[in-house]
């Protein structure tokens, strides 16, 4: 397998494809440039943990999407898990719409990362999970297992007006969540989604009616009177599957 060094970068071959993936960085990057091509091959992928870590790292530029690349199979497009997890003094990302992945926990425990510029696309479990920082997010149409779980600083939920699902943990521990409105386009809000938002004072549906629970106790589920934005505050910022809660769901 083909390595090479690129400035503080070292990029692997895929020979199948012909394509780089950035693999690993040296842990005093402070700003780094990903290459859209190197040697007129193109640079599609960053690897699994490649700056995990780079406590340094304050800003990264991903290449700019391309039409030409993007028909031929060779645009810049997954991320991969753990990638930037760890890079402590991060502070904002645009990542281009070309990506189509996002790995598992890709920017945990990003600290001080404020601002997070998205494409609405397939993003791993706990991707920004300990985001403490995060505050601008951009709106998404599904929301993973843990993905934003113990952003602390998170005023709003990062939402289309056409989201359909609020995975289990997806917001536990965002400590700032206060007053939200849940889209009627949402069927399902996983268990555990906002346990632990201590600050969560109303949860407003705009679809309060329909709504039925899953319980692992229970073969019958049972309809949901969702009306009332506190008590919808206080049952979901507690919610725990010690009472066989497994989400709420509308038919």
């Amino acid at each position: 397998m083909k390595k090479i060094k690129f400035g503080k970068l070292t990029l692997t071959l895929d020979q199948e494809e012909n394509q780089y993936s950035v693999t690993s960085c040296e842990q005093d990057v402070t700003e780094i440039e990903i290459p859209a091509r190197v040697e007129g091959i193109a640079v599609t992928s960053v690897g699994e943990s490649a700056f995990e870590n780079c406590k340094l790292l304050t800003g990264v530029t991903f290449p700019p999407v391309d039409g030409d690349a993007w028909i031929n199979g060779e645009e810049f497009k997954e991320i991969g898990e753990h990638a930037f997890s760890g890079c402590s003094s991060l502070s904002r990302i645009v990542i281009p719409e070309s990506v189509c992945i996002i790995g598992y926990g890709a920017f945990s425990n990003c600290t001080s990362l404020v601002s997070a510029t998205l494409p609405d696309c397939c993003i791993g479990i706990y991707a920004f999970s300990h985001c403490t920082s995060l505050t601008e997010i951009s709106a998404l149409s599904y929301i993973n297992e843990g993905q934003f779980s113990h952003c602390r600083s998170l005023t709003a939920l990062p939402l289309k007006a056409d989201a359909t699902e609020i995975s289990e943990d997806a917001f536990e521990h965002c400590d700032s969540l206060a007053d939200i409105t849940i889209p009627r386009s949402v069927k399902t809000v996983g268990a555990l989604a906002f346990r632990g938002c201590k600050e969560l004072k109303r949860v407003t549906f705009e679809e309060p009616n329909g709504w039925y629970d899953k319980n692992v106790y229970r073969i019958k589920s049972y309809e949901l009177d969702l009306s009332d934005p506190e008590k919808n505050a206080k049952m979901l910022s507690g919610m725990d599957f010690d009472d066989g809660c497994d989400g709420w769901f509308r038919k």
